[in-house]
């Protein structure tokens, strides 16, 4: 996995990580969540969580598939 957040081990890391993560939605207003290909569950679901992270934080998001949502995941 790449080091393009300045991730760091551990739990001190693992705070930085996401108090990085928290300031870049704050200091911007719209987002694009895209996931890969024939996205899984796992996929879905963690759009689905930044998508709602971001709104809760005041920002606007879009979610964008390549592929069609499966039927037994478009309850997220």
């Amino acid at each position: 996995m790449g080091n393009h957040l300045g991730m760091n081990k551990g739990m001190a890391g693992q705070k930085e990580h996401f108090r990085m993560l928290a300031e870049m939605i704050r200091q911007e207003q719209d987002f694009v969540i895209v996931g890969h290909r024939n996205a899984d569950g796992d996929c879905l679901g963690t759009m689905a969580a930044f998508y709602k992270l971001i709104l809760s934080m005041g920002g606007r998001a879009e979610m964008l598939t390549s592929d069609p949502v499966p039927e037994n995941y478009r309850f997220l």
